[in-house]
């Protein structure tokens, strides 16, 4: 006889891999950690995945606006921060060659 915990336990792994959830485990300094915690007691008591799919979210929202906002290189016409690839890199004209340093905040 199965017990209602490993019951419910399976319908839990059911659903999560039905919705395509992964698992990423991680490790964070002492610092990272205070600071995760900080921000989930400040935003009323998310617990830390809240604040990493937050997190994840809003960064995946400002690369969205920074690729629209840079376009496509104007010497090579690929569309950017990747661009060319390379290929074109040490040209003047290359965004490469130009800007590509200011993106890596």
């Amino acid at each position: 006889m199965v017990s209602p915990s490993t019951l419910r336990k399976r319908k839990e792994r059911n659903v999560k891999a039905s919705l395509g959830i992964k698992k990423v485990v991680t490790e964070l300094s002492k610092n990272e950690w205070k600071m995760l915690r900080e921000i989930c007691e400040f935003r009323g008591g998310y617990d830390n995945s809240e604040a990493i799919r937050l997190f994840i979210r809003r960064e995946f929202e400002l690369v969205q606006e920074l690729k629209e906002s840079i376009g496509k290189c104007s010497f090579c016409s690929n569309p950017l921060p990747i661009g060319c690839k390379g290929t074109f890199k040490g040209h003047g004209q290359c965004f490469l060659t130009q800007k590509a340093k200011k993106l890596s905040l």
